[in-house]
């Protein structure tokens, strides 16, 4: 495979749906922790808590592979804030 081929698979349709789907699942978590029930009502909810309710309202709410890569988004939102949580992110670099 020549080095230029290998940047077609950012022209493949397929990637950037489900690349989209997972980016998707990621920023849901990430916009419920914003406008979530922490901003509308004053209760103190775990990020973690948003990450987890992605994953299982795709298992709900969506099929097939779209419902697996917005789980994987939320899944690494989820790392994410179990990172940041452990003091981990901290220690690599991250915020």
């Amino acid at each position: 495979m020549e080095f230029g081929d290998a940047f077609g698979k950012l022209a493949d349709e397929q990637f950037l749906m489900d690349a989209g789907a997972a980016l998707g699942g990621y920023m849901s978590a990430n916009l419920a922790q914003q406008y979530g029930p922490n901003v509308a009502m004053g209760y103190t909810v775990p990020p973690e808590v948003y990450d987890a309710g992605v994953v299982v309202g795709a298992e709900l709410a969506l099929s097939g592979r779209m419902k697996r890569h917005v789980q994987v988004g939320g899944g690494v939102a989820l790392g994410e804030d179990l990172a940041r949580r452990t003091g981990v992110l901290a220690r690599i670099g991250g915020n």
